[in-house]
């Protein structure tokens, strides 16, 4: 990276771009979730179970439709905030979820009596790291994120070193969100620009 910047700082100027940092974790870490760091995720797990009867499922032609009505969900439950960006990413879920195969796409849902209440949905960028593309829990089910992002981890990841559970959009929840499950790396990005 710095041979770039140095080979083109004539011709371009760099910023770093903080928004689009890439949080990236061991796989060993989430799907484990040991020692003191990881203290307040067991917590709203052990919540989650005492509260919930619950299981896990790979995401399959089986329960599709289950995570389609998931979806919708969680887009009527944020109806207020809906924008170009989540209309887009709405449909984008539609796709996937039509196209898992063909996309090498992998995901998991966490059920409740019957129902999924939280599922996650990525790919592989190499033999060695996973990238989570979206990730949804209804508000009803405090906990449930933990739930989706330990049991992806833990059932359906286990061949990868890394996962990379991608940028922060510069929203101080999720940001703060993400470094709570102590990210072992966070890739800068930057802007580039002619002059």
């Amino acid at each position: 990276r710095l041979e770039l910047f140095k080979k083109y700082s004539d011709k371009y100027s760099f910023k770093e771009n903080r928004d689009t940092f890439d949080y990236i974790y061991l796989q060993s870490d989430l799907s484990n979730l040991s020692g003191k760091k990881y203290h307040s995720k067991r917590n709203h797990i052990s919540a989650f179970s005492k509260k919930f009867n619950w299981h896990y499922e790979s995401i399959t032609e089986d329960n599709i439709e289950a995570v389609k009505k998931c979806a919708e969900g969680w887009y009527l439950e944020n109806i207020d905030k809906m924008d170009y960006f989540m209309v887009c990413e709405k449909k984008g879920i539609k796709t996937i979820l039509e196209n898992m195969e063909k996309l090498n796409v992998k995901g998991g849902a966490v059920f409740v009596e019957g129902r999924v209440v939280a599922f996650t949905l990525g790919s592989p960028i190499t033999d060695e790291v996973f990238d989570i593309h979206i990730e949804k829990a209804l508000s009803d089910y405090s906990g449930a994120y933990a739930v989706i992002n330990r049991e992806f981890a833990k059932n359906d990841l286990a061949e990868y070193k890394y996962i990379n559970r991608e940028d922060d959009l510069g929203l101080e929840g999720l940001r703060k969100a993400k470094l709570s499950y102590k990210p072992s790396i966070i890739l800068k990005k930057f802007s580039c620009k002619e002059g």
